[in-house]
């Protein structure tokens, strides 16, 4: 068995880690950085346990090989801006203040809360998304200017709406499985929404 010894600042980093995580967790956080260190403590071969997600061990203890490689994921972590509640925060509201540029998804009914629900539901990259970011706000707005998001009966959760457009064959389908005709995306359009 190799020679483990204790390193303090381990400790303490994972300490500091473990809590963020706690903290994101307890409000129902899952920023950009919290996925991302829940992977990397998952190739480490971490596990769930009890808690909501993977832990940093907290004793100190571990090989030299194993402690440099922890490091880093904790330093990477612990300097990430979204790894804390008023960096998560300040992040997503300069989305949606890019996002809403002008007021136009305000003006379509389209809530910060609905269009970062939405986006938390869509793949992180792009490429792996059916269809472009303004084609999926149109969406959204379309949803919105017929009273269809919400979580009453006929209605979609952004949720929702995002996996009805990733698994649609095509923009028609999609459109079909979400009850988008051509006179709401006309009536959108005379609206001035995004477009």
């Amino acid at each position: 068995m190799a020679y483990q010894r204790l390193y303090e600042d381990y400790r303490l980093k994972a300490k500091r880690a473990n809590q963020r995580m706690v903290e994101l967790e307890k409000r129902g956080y899952k920023s950009p950085a919290y996925e991302a260190v829940q992977a990397r403590l998952e190739m480490l071969g971490r596990s769930k346990g009890k808690a909501a997600g993977r832990r940093f061990s907290e004793t100190g203890r571990a090989t030299w090989q194993y402690y440099e490689q922890v490091s880093k994921v904790l330093d990477e972590f612990l300097a990430t801006k979204t790894s804390t509640i008023g960096g998560y925060n300040a992040f997503y509201d300069s989305v949606w203040r890019g996002a809403d540029q002008d007021g136009k998804l305000s003006a379509a009914g389209v809530t910060k809360e609905d269009y970062l629900e939405f986006w938390r539901n869509m793949p992180n990259k792009e490429k792996d998304r059916l269809y472009g970011s303004a084609q999926n706000i149109r969406i959204v707005q379309m949803l919105e200017y017929k009273g269809k998001v919400g979580t009453n009966k006929n209605q979609y959760t952004p949720a929702q709406i995002a996996t009805i457009i990733q698994g649609s064959n095509n923009l028609k389908d999609a459109y079909k499985q979400l009850g988008i005709t051509y006179k709401d995306q006309k009536n959108l359009k005379d609206m001035g929404a995004l477009y």
